[in-house]
């Protein structure tokens, strides 16, 4: 069985993942099971970093020349060759909110 996102679903190694590293204390704060293993997404990383009034957390992401941001700060450019899987992952999220919404009614 496949790794995947503890809050979303999202399968890891998905075309719509994305691998980043927060801080062990950062990731000890939002871990969704502590000790116990577990993954989040990107997203969900934010999610909860945000839920925890957390700012300015560096991030870094893997798979590519290393790139150290900061969330939140906009003057960081994630370099181009990100962003064929941001555009991807923002399209999967917009077709699962439709489809939330065609349910609803």
């Amino acid at each position: 069985m496949a790794a995947k996102c503890y809050d979303c679903g999202l399968k890891y190694g998905d075309v719509g993942w994305i691998e980043a590293i927060i801080p062990d204390k950062v990731w000890n704060f939002i871990s969704p099971t502590g000790d116990e293993g577990g993954i989040l997404c990107v997203t969900c990383i934010s999610r909860r970093l945000a839920e925890k009034g957390l700012r300015r957390i560096p991030v870094w992401f893997c798979g590519i020349e290393p790139l150290k941001a900061q969330w939140g700060d906009p003057s960081v450019m994630v370099q181009r060759t990100w962003e064929p899987k941001l555009i991807k992952r923002i399209v999967l999220e917009k077709e699962k909110m439709r489809q939330i919404d065609n349910e609803k009614q």
